[in-house]
Order: structure tokens, then sequence, then C-alpha cells
């Protein structure tokens, strides 16, 4: 059996305005994914999307060093996420999201969008998930 293994984002499932276009890259991989999964699969091919959330690496500390907010929680381990990857791959999971608590105010703002756009996005600025962004 073989496996493909993308790489997405947390914030692929509602990206903060700071970050549009990052989030809709990340958006169109964990699509992608699906679809390639879904057409891979009769040729024994497994796709694993994975949905990283803050994770200890060079761009985020560049993002902080930059000036930029991120939500008050810690970052993430790198090897706590390898270690997830690995999960995910080995249980030819269709999509890993981890950890789940930096993902879920994403996920839940995203499902207010639909709502009400500027709730949404107030929503995200109190959970810390919306920020200054400095390029």
């Amino acid at each position: 059996m073989m496996q493909i293994c993308i790489i997405s984002s947390a914030a692929a499932f509602a990206g903060p305005p700071e970050f549009a276009a990052y989030a809709a890259t990340k958006a169109n991989l964990m699509t992608f994914s699906q679809s390639l999964r879904a057409l891979s699969t009769p040729y024994g091919i497994r796709v694993s999307c994975i949905c990283p959330g803050f994770i200890e690496s060079g761009m985020s500390g560049d993002l902080l060093a930059a000036g930029s907010s991120v939500p008050g929680f810690m970052l993430a381990n790198t090897g706590d996420m390898a270690q997830r990857i690995k999960e995910a791959v080995d249980g030819e999971q269709a999509c890993a999201i981890w950890p789940i608590s930096h993902a879920l105010p994403l996920i839940m703002a995203s499902r207010l969008n639909w709502l009400n756009g500027d709730l949404s996005r107030w929503l995200m600025s109190k959970m810390g998930v919306a920020g200054q962004m400095v390029t």
C-alpha cells in the first residue's frame, strides 16, 4: 500500500483575515487531498491530510519575532506533531487535526460565518485566533 501525506493547516477551516492567502492555499490543499484520496483509493494509494495548529517552527518564530500575535496557548511541540503524523499515516486516516484545541476555534468560527461574518470575526478576535500580522 502506498501513502501520500499532504500537509495543510488548521487555518484551512477558517483563516483569520490577516492570513487570507495562507489560509486559502491550505484550504485548497485540504480539498485537493479529499479528491485525491477518492481518486487514488482504487489503485491502493491512501491519502492523508495533516492539519497542524500552531507548532514550534521557523515560521512561527519569524512571525512572533516580527510582532505578530498568536493565540495565548503555547506552541505545540514538533516531536509530538511528528508522532501524530505517523499515527495518521499508519492508520490511513483521511484527515488529522492536531492539536484539536488549536483548530476547534477556527472550525467553530467557520460554522458561524454563514450566519454573520462580522460576528465570526469578532469571536475569532476575542478567542485570540485573529490578530495582527506583520509582513
